[in-house]
Order: structure tokens, then C-alpha cells, then sequence
């Protein structure tokens, strides 16, 4: 007799852990509808157990220690469970002196992460490149003056380690033909080194004139600012480009960086006379651990992340009443990106946002969602 295919309950869990907190909130999305009452859910020190009328499933747990008696907030609805369980410290420090001491870590410089500092240098002559097409912009150019932008939201006077006089103007941070001006995810530069392979769209948008590819805009005046997954940088045999969704990381991790609060609202925008695009970003928690196991075939892949949690939505109309609230708002970042910039965090926010059963994925007109913002 033909024995019965075992059929896997889930086919998707997301664990939430909050080590401080020394809680865990699961997600389970089951492969098929279940009655309520035909799913019994166990909790084993280092495992979870699925019951239902015919098959069982074990979700091994083994960077938590589970406290069996624990769970809380217990939702079986359909084809998806949420609740909430708590755990022991495995290596039984929280709650002792060595967790109140404070730790001296080091602030994340991205700047330095990303190795700006060896690549921009007043000794290397530097060939820049559409990105698209690897059209040729300049050839050999040396600069003399290579320094770092302020931040978008400081006062341009912060540039400057003393007070300038009252009548001094700020056009000197206006890129002269030898001088290099640079953020963690664009760059200054004169005008005029670009102009026989550049042209202008509607709204000052400068484009490869071979491809047509958007590469940035003119500030003011002579001054492009251009992004470093837009231009490449080619210099020693070597050359330096960024990604676009990796340049959005880099731009939360910079305002996260200089902020004392908890929850932090950064608003993304995009604007020429063709289009306009905002993303607003609400970031709830930083630095959460994600263990996601996706069922693919004949076994979980796992993935363990550590992310930042987030309110998100998007609107294509400048006039809408929330961009004017959020634009009003002085305790809100605004940030430009790049159109591309724009598209590719979209995508990753509409994707981690999935993770989460639709049930539980609104929050008073906003979605929620997953930032991958660290590295480990």
C-alpha cells in the first residue's frame, strides 16, 4: 500500500528576537488553512512544535533557550499563527554587573567602511565614467582639493572649525574645476569637466549624453552633483562605484548614527518636472534579529539577519497632506535620492514586507516592514 506524502505545515517562520526584552515574537505561514482548533502549538527548550490532525513539525530553536510555560498572544487564524514566547540569556549575562557595564563601542564611520578615504586622494588622477555605458566624462583629472560634504541637514557654517565673518560667502563650497567634494553617496564637481559628455533634462537633471542615463543634477550654478552608482571613479588600474540600495543603507545608517531617540522618521524624495516620488520611513527598532526559514523544496533555508523595523509608505503626489506634515516637521531627515535609489528601496521594503502575515502588516496607514541595514 502507497504510504501518504508527508506534507510540511509551514512553509514560512519569522522570529523576532529581542535579547534586552528576552522575548521572541514567531510568525508561522502555514501551506495550507487549518481550523483553529485543529493546531496545537508546544514550546520545548530549544525547539518549537506544530501539531495537526495528521502531521507534525519541529522548528529547531537553538540560539534561544525557551521558557516551555511562556507563550502569550497566541493568534491561529487561516493559514498563518503569531505569539509570543520568552527566553533565557544562554550565556547568562543580562541581568548580571557585567550586562550594566557600558561598553565603549565605536561609532559605524560608513565613510571609512566604505574605504572613501582610500580611494579619494589628491595623488591619484581619476577618470570618470558613465556607469550604464562606461562613456568617458574626463580623462587624468588630479585634484587639489578633495573634502567631505556636510551632512544634508547641518548648517553649511558647521563646515568650518571657527566663525566666518558676517559678510563671507558661501560659495566657497562651490567646487572649483580642482576641487572634489564628496558625502557617503555622491559627490561635487565642477561643471565644466563634464560638459562634452553630459546634457540637461527638464528640471536640471544631468544625463550621459551616449545613454541617457540619469546620472544626477546641477546644484547651482557650475556645481553637478553626481552619485557614486551613477558615475564610477577609475583610478591606479583600480575603479570605485557603490550600489544604489546599498547608498539608501549607508544614508539611514549616517542619520541613525547622530540620533539619540529610539524611533527616528526619515523622508525620501525624488523630484524633477516629469515625476515626483517620497518614501516615508518610520524606523521603529534598530538593530533586531531576524531568523527567517523558508521552505524551498525538501528543507528550510535559513537566514539570520540583523535589521532595523520599519513603518513605510509611498506617494507619487507632491501635494499630498502628509509630505507637507512630514516636510513641516523639524524632527523629520529629509533625504534626495536618486531615481534609481528610489526604486530599488521600494522594492526591498514591498519584499521584507511580506514576512509578516497581512493580518498584522498595517499600522494606523502605514506598512511594516524590514530595513537589512547591518552587515552581521
Amino acid at each position: 500500500m502507497e504510504q501518504s506524502k508527508h506534507v510540511r505545515l509551514c512553509k514560512l517562520v519569522v522570529m523576532e528576537k529581542r535579547p534586552r526584552l528576552q522575548s521572541v515574537n514567531v510568525y508561522l505561514l502555514f501551506n495550507t488553512e487549518f481550523p483553529a482548533n485543529s493546531i496545537d502549538i508546544r514550546l520545548k527548550p530549544d525547539k518549537i512544535q506544530i501539531f495537526s490532525d495528521k502531521n507534525a513539525e519541529e522548528i529547531s530553536c537553538m540560539d534561544f533557550k525557551i521558557h516551555q510555560d511562556s507563550i502569550s498572544s497566541l493568534v491561529l487564524k487561516n493559514d498563518f499563527a503569531t505569539f509570543r514566547f520568552c527566553t533565557s540569556n544562554l550565556n547568562n549575562e543580562l541581568g548580571t554587573f557585567k550586562s550594566d557595564i557600558v561598553e565603549i563601542v565605536e561609532i559605524e564611520n560608513d565613510t571609512e567602511n566604505f574605504n572613501l578615504h582610500k580611494v579619494l586622494d589628491t595623488n591619484f588622477k581619476y577618470d570618470i565614467k558613465c556607469i550604464h555605458c562606461l562613456q568617458y566624462f574626463c580623462k587624468g583629472v588630479q585634484f587639489k582639493k578633495i573634502l567631505p560634504l556636510p551632512s544634508e541637514n547641518a548648517d553649511f557654517g558647521e563646515w568650518f572649525c571657527h566663525a566666518p565673518t558676517s559678510n563671507f560667502k558661501f560659495d566657497v563650497l562651490n567646487p572649483e574645476i580642482s576641487d572634489l567634494f564628496y558625502s557617503s553617496c555622491y559627490f561635487h564637481i565642477n561643471l565644466s569637466l563634464l560638459k562634452d559628455g553630459i546634457s540637461f533634462s527638464e528640471g536640471s537633471r544631468i544625463l550621459c549624453k551616449n545613454c541617457s542615463f540619469e546620472l544626477g543634477k546641477l546644484e547651482k550654478k557650475a556645481v553637478c552633483k553626481l552619485w557614486f552608482h551613477t558615475a564610477c571613479l577609475h583610478f591606479n588600474n583600480s575603479r570605485y562605484e557603490s550600489q544604489p540600495l546599498e547608498d539608501c543603507f549607508r544614508a539611514i545608517r549616517n542619520c541613525l548614527n547622530n540620533s539619540v531617540v529610539g524611533s527616528y522618521r526619515i523622508l525620501f524624495y525624488y523630484e524633477s518636472p516629469q515625476k515626483s516620488d517620497f518614501i516615508f520611513l518610520w524606523i521603529m527598532e534598530k538593530k533586531l534579529r531576524l531568523y527567517v526559514k523558508d521552505f524551498n523544496g525538501s528543507e528550510f533555508s535559513d537566514k539570520i539577519n540583523k535589521v532595523a523595523k520599519v513603518l513605510f509608505k509611498f506617494t507619487d503626489i507632491a501635494t499630498d497632506e502628509e509630505v507637507k506634515k512630514w516636510r513641516s516637521d523639524q524632527t523629520v531627515v529629509q533625504l534626495e535620492i536618486s531615481l534609481v535609489m528610489m526604486t530599488k528601496l521600494r522594492e526591498h521594503l514591498n519584499i521584507m514586507h511580506k514576512y509578516i502575515p497581512e493580518n498584522f502588516s498595517v499600522s494606523n496607514g502605514f506598512y511594516i516592514s524590514y530595513v537589512s541595514l547591518y552587515n552581521k
